[in-house]
C-alpha cells in the first residue's frame, strides 16, 4: 500500500480473521500456527478517505516439519527419556511445544536450541513394549518404549524340616550403579516381609521354620517380590 494509506489489513484464513492497522502504508498480521497443508487467503484492505477498499486472494503452503525418534529399551528407574527431533526444511525448530502422549496419558516438552523435546519415561516393568507418540502440529512419530524389570529372583528349593529358608534377590545395576539400600518387599503364605539392598544390590529374607513346617512335601508354593512397581513371581518346592 503507498505509505500515506491508512486503515485496516484483514487476512481470512482457515475460517478466521486476522486484523492490523496500517502504519505508514503497511501491516504486519500475525496468524497463529496453522497445520501443514495449503491454504486460500483473502487479504483485505478496509480502504480510507484517499483510497478505496480492496481484495485479492493468495494462496499459502505451509510445510511439514519432520519428527525423528527411535524405539528402545530401558531398565525400570533409569530415568530413560523419549526423545524426539523437530526440523522443518532441515532446519531445528526450537522453542515450540510437542505433544507426548505415552501409554495414553498425555504431557507435552518444548523443543531445544537444536530441535529436541524429551519426556522421561516412569513407566512399570511389562513384558510388552509401551506405544508412545509425539505429535506437532498435527505430524505424529509413533514408537515403542520396552520397560525390563530389575528385580532378580530364583524358583527355590527347601527341605521340611529345615530350620530356615534364606532367600536373596537382587536389583540389576541401574546406569551402571548398584541400587544400595534399596526396600524390597516379600509376600509368602500371607505374611509378608521386609529388607533392604546391600552394598551389592542384594536383599535377603529368612523364613523361619514355624512358616515352613507347615508346608507340605511335595508342593510349589508362589511367593512375590516387590520394587515399586516392579514385581517378580517365583516357586518353593518342598522337599522331605
Amino acid at each position: 500500500m503507498p505509505s500515506d494509506a491508512t486503515g485496516n489489513l484483514t487476512v481470512s484464513i482457515n475460517g478466521k480473521n486476522y486484523t492490523q492497522e496500517l502504519v505508514n502504508g503497511s501491516a504486519i498480521v500475525n496468524i497463529p500456527e496453522l497445520n501443514p497443508g495449503n491454504y486460500n487467503a483473502i487479504v483485505t484492505y478496509s480502504g480510507d478517505s484517499k483510497y478505496n477498499p480492496i481484495s485479492v486472494n493468495a494462496s499459502v503452503s505451509i510445510p511439514k516439519p519432520v519428527l525423528t525418534a527411535k524405539n528402545f529399551s530401558m531398565l525400570y528407574t533409569s530415568g530413560a527419556k523419549y526423545t524426539v527431533r523437530v526440523t522443518l526444511d532441515g532446519k531445528a525448530v526450537t522453542g515450540k511445544k510437542v505433544s507426548f502422549t505415552i501409554n495414553g496419558k498425555k504431557t507435552t516438552a518444548t523443543t531445544d536450541k537444536n530441535g529436541y523435546a524429551s519426556v522421561k519415561i516412569t513407566l512399570p516393568p511389562k513384558s510388552k513394549a509401551y506405544t508412545v507418540t509425539a505429535t506437532y502440529l498435527g505430524v505424529k512419530v509413533t514408537n515403542k518404549v520396552t520397560v525390563k524389570s530389575i528385580l532378580v529372583a530364583k524358583n527355590m528349593k527347601v527341605k521340611k524340616s529345615a530350620k530356615k529358608l534364606t532367600i536373596k534377590v537382587t536389583l540389576k545395576k541401574v546406569n551402571k550403579k548398584y541400587l544400595k539400600g534399596k526396600t524390597l518387599t516379600l509376600k509368602f503364605k500371607g505374611k509378608t516381609y521386609k529388607a533392604k539392598t546391600n552394598s551389592k544390590g542384594v536383599a535377603t529374607f529368612s523364613i523361619n521354620k514355624n512358616v515352613l513346617k507347615k508346608l507340605k512335601v511335595g508342593k510349589k508354593y508362589s511367593y512375590k517380590v516387590t520394587h515399586g512397581k516392579d514385581v517378580v513371581n517365583k516357586k518353593i518346592t518342598v522337599k522331605k
